[in-house]
């Protein structure tokens, strides 16, 4: 009777288990915690990227208007890594073009991103030949971040639609996980 009664007893806690791991599954927070492979790593990385890219304008934007001004090399810095930032993003949505490559949707988003990019980074050039200038022009500055950040704003736009398209979900922010009561 015992031994009946630990079995059913340790059925019932294998149940119980499997469960608890099928509800753990379905936690979006939980699942962003695990490797992202695919769409969803390429997908993030791109966006990302994008951010990056659109925060080393800003500095640009807003040193160029500060009393100081901004230094050649500060702009070279700033240009630099705005424009690396945009290669890597083109690299992300290269790789989500090759895991898709009949999809003209696809297809289309990326190369529209993509020529954002090549916008911004030939206005990032515009922007840096200004800022090398002994006498540069802050309006002129301003003015070419400005077309920056409106050019990274619609490819941001365009990789949150393709993303959607691909059903990759946004990162929910983290948190705290319930410590194990085995500690």
């Amino acid at each position: 009777m015992n031994l009946r009664r630990a079995g059913l007893s340790m059925a019932g806690m294998c149940l119980i288990l499997t469960g608890a791991l099928v509800v753990a599954q379905d936690d979006p927070s939980l699942r962003a915690g695990r490797k992202i492979l695919g769409d969803d790593q390429e997908g993030h990385h791109a966006v990302l990227y994008q951010n990056h890219a659109r925060d080393y304008v800003h500095l640009v934007y807003y040193n160029g208007n500060s009393e100081k001004g901004l230094t050649p090399v500060q702009a070279e810095n700033y240009i630099s890594q705005a424009k690396k930032n945009l290669d890597l993003s083109n690299k992300s949505l290269s790789n989500i073009q090759a895991g898709h490559p009949n999809d003209p949707k696809v297809k289309t988003s990326i190369a529209s991103i993509q020529a954002h990019h090549a916008k911004v980074i030939a206005d990032c050039d515009v922007v840096h030949a200004e800022c090398v200038k002994p006498k540069s022009d802050p309006a002129k500055i301003s003015d070419g971040c400005v077309d920056i950040s409106e050019q990274l704003q619609a490819a941001q736009n365009e990789t949150n639609a393709l993303l959607k398209y691909l059903k990759v979900d946004k990162l929910p922010a983290p948190r705290k996980l319930a410590k194990s009561a085995a500690k």
